[in-house]
């Protein structure tokens, strides 16, 4: 379930340049081949519940709160198995998201933008390009 999101996006690329596939697999191929350990099994819920979310504002004290832990722990054993910060999971997520809707829908930009929660086009198109190596014009343009 946490990997369909970017299974998707990969699956149907068409002529997307390898290198956007790369930016969306590297850190799932790293997370992957960690072994399965409980702290593992949990971190794949909560990747499970953000990528769920992503629509949604993000608030870290309230995830938090419904998993039960603190802030210093969730942070910390989420980024030793991701790699990433929660937020910038979230982020990502909405990133990856938002590529998605640019290929397979003819919604704009900026509804996409809006839609995911970005209320500056200009941050919405420094966080894809920093993410996905490829602004969103480019990866419309594309397709």
């Amino acid at each position: 379930r946490r990997n369909s999101s970017m299974l998707l996006l990969r699956k149907n690329v068409g002529s997307i340049p390898p290198i956007m596939a790369i930016s969306l697999g590297s850190l799932e191929n790293a997370y992957n081949e960690m072994p399965k350990t409980p702290e593992k099994a949990r971190v794949d819920e909560w990747c499970s519940r953000i990528e769920d979310d992503c629509c949604s504002p993000f608030s870290l004290d309230d995830f938090c709160k419904k998993v039960g832990y603190s802030k210093n722990q969730f942070i910390r054993l989420f980024k030793a198995y991701t790699g990433k910060t929660p937020y910038q999971y979230y982020v990502r997520c909405k990133i990856q998201k938002s590529a998605s809707l640019l290929l397979y829908t003819n919604h704009t930009i900026n509804e996409i933008s809006s839609s995911m929660g970005f209320y500056d086009l200009a941050h919405f198109s420094r966080c894809f390009k920093k993410i996905m190596g490829y602004s969103p014009t480019q990866i419309r343009k594309k397709v």
